[in-house]
């Protein structure tokens, strides 16, 4: 099994929303990346999705204008998988969110690769043992959970299928590390892994209290931006159990608990909308409306903030 030290070429499979990304992010430590997309058109979205992530990075003064094309020729994008796979010590697939077809996938890639290439997917959620079923030697196939946007955002959840060797698990972390990143390790492949379940929690008790009418889907998001988002940078939730005692995290659970929602299906809430096609920022009109320039807006300033936390986070470590 490869260690992280045999890790030289990775292809990345996919260009849409997160490929360009991770590619990116990969290029950045040091390691050569073939971007695959399935098209000519594919290929030149990528192409520009990869401009304009490293256009960002120096807008933010994160990189400089040396580092960012150093990684981009680092960088070679292609419709040809068979080349990409068949050089590769490591294979990142970021394609849609379809069991079936990231099944299909991982089947072509197999006898393309060697038989010691580590075969990792960028699911957010879909099981990594059902997804491995496609896979000769599954004992090298591993979930690299990347979160969105990649190229800015520090965390990957690393997850164990169940036949994902420890060996592969140490790999996975290193190469992450070294296009640093923060890795997890999700030592049980549950559904959501950690950090979905935890946000769709958050989703499910929304939902809830828009329903029965306890507070505006306005409301909702002006507590959470201003109240316990503002504690989580510096403080986890294990954390700040410790620091407020967990005897009081308690006495509140005696209470509470019983009263939070707990629905095992969608929240009519979100199925009204999906059923009158208001989905959102993509059709202009979900729980709020929204022109083109306010999505361009609040994407910025999510990014702003991502930026202003690795600000942080990197003069802390140089203190």
């Amino acid at each position: 099994m490869k260690s992280f030290r045999d890790i030289h070429q990775v292809a990345v499979v996919g260009t849409g929303m997160m490929g360009p990304g991770i590619a990116l992010a990969m290029a950045r430590g040091g390691l050569t990346v073939d971007l695959y997309g399935r098209s000519a058109d594919s290929v030149r979205r990528g192409e520009a999705n990869l401009k304009q992530n490293c256009e960002r990075l120096v807008g933010y003064e994160l990189a400089t204008q040396a580092e960012v094309d150093a990684a981009r020729s680092r960088i070679q994008l292609t419709d040809n998988l068979a080349a990409a796979a068949g050089k590769a010590d490591l294979i990142i697939e970021s394609i849609s969110e379809d069991l079936e077809a990231k099944r299909r996938l991982f089947s072509a890639l197999c006898p393309l690769c060697a038989d010691d290439t580590i075969l990792a997917t960028n699911t957010s959620g879909i099981s990594i043992t059902k997804i491995a079923v496609a896979v000769t030697r599954p004992e090298r196939f591993v979930g690299a959970h990347f979160w969105n946007p990649p190229y800015l955002m520090p965390l990957v959840e690393v997850i164990k299928g169940e036949k994902t060797s420890d060996e592969t698990m140490d790999t996975a972390r290193e190469v992450i590390r070294l296009a640093g990143k923060r890795p997890i390790s999700v030592l049980k492949d549950v559904p959501g892994f950690l950090g979905n379940r935890l946000q769709h929690t958050l989703y499910r008790e929304a939902l809830a209290l828009v329903e029965h009418g306890v507070a505006s889907p306005a409301d909702v998001d002006t507590m959470i931006k201003y109240s316990f988002s503002m504690r989580m940078p510096p403080l986890g939730i294990f954390e700040y159990m410790d620091m407020v005692g967990i005897d009081l995290v308690q006495s509140i659970h005696d209470y509470l608990f019983a009263d939070l929602d707990n629905r095992t299906t969608p929240s009519p809430v979100t199925r009204e909308r999906v059923s009158k096609g208001t989905l959102g920022m993509k059709t202009g009109q979900g729980f709020f409306t929204w022109t083109p320039e306010q999505v361009e807006e609040r994407k910025r300033k999510r990014d702003d903030e991502v930026v202003r936390q690795l600000r942080l986070g990197i003069e802390e470590n140089r203190e």
